[in-house]
């Protein structure tokens, strides 16, 4: 950074050699010299950390006035004074900023057939600069005395979007995950870090097994089978928070009850049983659309599947 300051000739009517004394000051309780410098030339540059110097600590603004003053050795003769606003180019951090969704040991259920997406968002950073900032979403897990990096991503969005499949990718064949993440914003140059980290569970129903009770719901669900369409199998997973009476069922558009897959008590915990196509009876079924039914305590859920042979 530098600033120029520049002015006429003065011409010395003997013929005099001039020299010009430049005067920086600014008035704030009582007339402040900044610079005071004599020179032989029309012009000075100051630069870097004498122009910060200017500044008062605390001080990003600074209203300065400046006048050069000709003399020939005898006599003297002064420009105006004119008024200059400074402003401090040292770049600031970003603002603290906090972490949205997920929320804080949330537990994210995951699997192929599962649509939605999973949102990671968080407050806007300000940049005091007005710099254009760019956040990077950092998902950890905690190893024996270390922390390790396992995702990131970079965007200018507050928000990132998630399918199963992709978080899923992140678990490494395990059927549960703790990870913690948070969200760094950067200008270009300074960095930082969200008020908090979170830590979420990310749980493969794939992975689950069907009496295995890692981690309790909390709530009854009943997710699309997969795969859909499918020939000769499908699987079917549902998740029971507390212990209940399960009756699962599929019926033919009709309504007629083709097969029954589960019909007992069951403890809490996310589940998932298979159907071959077959009815009760081991006949095999044609291809067409089918209706699956779970019933649980008073949770009600029905759901399509296409079986094509």
């Amino acid at each position: 950074d530098s600033l120029k300051f520049q002015w006429t000739e003065s011409i010395d009517p003997e013929g005099e050699n001039i020299l010009y004394n430049l005067v920086i000051g600014y008035i704030e309780l009582g007339k402040m010299v900044l610079l005071d410098t004599t020179v032989a030339d029309i012009e000075f540059m100051v630069y870097g950390d004498d122009i910060f110097g200017f500044f008062p600590d605390g001080t990003d603004i600074l209203d300065v006035i400046w006048c050069v003053i000709a003399s020939d050795g005898e006599q003297e003769v002064s420009s105006d004074e004119w008024h200059l606003t400074l402003i401090e180019g040292i770049n600031e951090a970003p603002t603290g900023f906090s972490l949205l969704y997920s929320e804080i040991n949330d537990t994210l259920f995951l699997a192929p057939w599962i649509s939605r997406l999973f949102s990671f968002s968080w407050e806007k950073s300000i940049d005091p600069d007005n710099d254009t900032l760019t956040y990077t979403l950092i998902f950890y897990k905690e190893m024996t005395q270390d922390t390790v990096n396992i995702f990131q991503v970079t965007t200018n969005d507050t928000i990132i979007d998630f399918i199963a499949e992709e978080l899923i990718a992140l678990m490494d064949s395990t059927d549960t995950l703790d990870i913690g993440w948070y969200v760094s914003a950067n200008d270009g140059e300074f960095s930082t870090l969200s008020n908090e980290i979170i830590y979420i569970i990310l749980v493969d129903l794939t992975q689950v097994s069907i009496y295995g009770k890692q981690t309790v719901p909390t709530a009854f669900c009943l997710h699309d089978n997969y795969p859909n369409p499918f020939n000769p199998s499908t699987k079917i997973f549902y998740e029971l928070p507390q212990e209940s009476f399960v009756e699962l069922a599929v019926y033919d558009l009709l309504g007629n009850k083709v097969m029954t897959l589960v019909f007992e008590k069951k403890p809490a915990g996310s589940y998932s049983v298979e159907w071959n196509g077959l009815s009760d009876n081991g006949k095999q079924m044609p291809t067409g659309l089918y209706i699956y039914r779970i019933t649980a305590d008073n949770f009600v859920s029905c759901k399509k599947m296409l079986l094509m042979r």
